[in-house]
C-alpha cells in the first residue's frame, strides 16, 4: 500500500475527522466540541487535529472500532498516513498496532521498526516477507521472548547468537539443537541464569570453562 503526501493526508484527514464528530456518541460532549472548535480554526496545526481525534477514540472500544466504522474509502484515507502520523497513533493507542500490521497498513520498514521498539512482541504479527534481520533484533533488544515468533526459516546462526549476546537468558527460546557449544558459553556468560537452559553434564561445562 502506497503512502499519500503529508499534505493530501492533511486535507483528506478533515473530511474524516468531521465525520467522526458528527457521529461518533461515545465521545464525551466536551471533548467533541473541543474538536469541533479545533476543527473550525483554520489557524490549528492539523497534527494537533489528528492527535485530539486519537485521543477521542479512547472513548471508543479501540481505534479498530472506529476504523470499521468508516465508509471504505473513509478508512483508506486513515490507513494511508504518511510515517508520522502513524507513529502518532502508535504513541497514544499501542494496543491497536496489532489491527493496522494484521491488516497491512505498517509496511515500511521505519514504522515497523518505530513498533517493535516501542513493544518486542509485535513482532508476532510482522508479515514474515517483512521480518527483516535488523527488525528481529530490534525486537530481541527489547524483549528476548520474541525469538518464539520468529519463523524457523528466519532463526539464522546471526540472530541467534545476538539475542544470547543480548540476554543470555534468550536461550530459553532456542530450540535445543540450535544449542550449540558456542551459544550457550555466551548465553552464560552474558547471564549466568542461563545455566537453567542448558542440557550439559557438570563435566562439559567446566571443559568449556563455564
Amino acid at each position: 500500500m502506497s503512502l499519500i503526501t503529508e499534505d493530501n493526508a492533511t486535507n483528506l484527514c478533515e473530511y474524516v475527522i468531521k465525520e467522526y464528530i458528527e457521529s461518533n456518541k461515545l465521545a464525551k460532549d466536551i471533548t467533541k466540541k473541543t474538536l469541533q472548535q479545533m476543527y473550525n480554526n483554520s489557524s490549528c496545526p492539523k497534527s494537533e487535529i489528528l492527535i485530539e481525534l486519537i485521543n477521542l477514540l479512547k472513548f471508543s472500544k479501540n481505534t479498530q472500532t472506529f476504523l470499521l466504522s468508516l465508509e471504505p474509502e473513509k478508512r483508506k484515507i486513515v490507513l494511508n498516513f504518511p510515517d508520522n502520523l502513524i507513529k502518532i497513533l502508535i504513541e497514544l493507542s499501542s494496543s491497536d498496532i496489532k489491527y493496522l500490521l494484521n491488516n497491512d497498513v505498517l509496511l515500511t520498514d521505519e514504522i515497523i521498526k518505530f513498533a517493535v521498539e516501542k513493544d518486542g512482541l509485535l513482532l508476532k504479527y510482522v508479515p514474515e516477507d517483512k521480518m527483516t534481520n535488523e527488525i528481529i533484533k530490534f525486537a530481541i533488544k527489547k524483549d528476548s521472548y520474541v525469538l518464539l515468533y520468529v519463523p524457523k526459516n528466519k532463526l539464522t546462526d546471526e540472530i541467534i547468537k545476538f539475542a544470547v549476546e543480548t540476554d543470555g537468558r534468550a536461550l530459553e527460546y532456542i530450540p535445543d539443537d540450535r544449542k550449540t557449544e558456542e551459544i550457550i558459553k555466551i548465553a552464560v556468560q552474558q547471564n549466568r541464569l542461563a545455566l537453567e537452559f542448558v542440557r550439559l553434564s557438570k563435566e562439559k561445562l567446566i571443559e568449556l570453562g563455564i
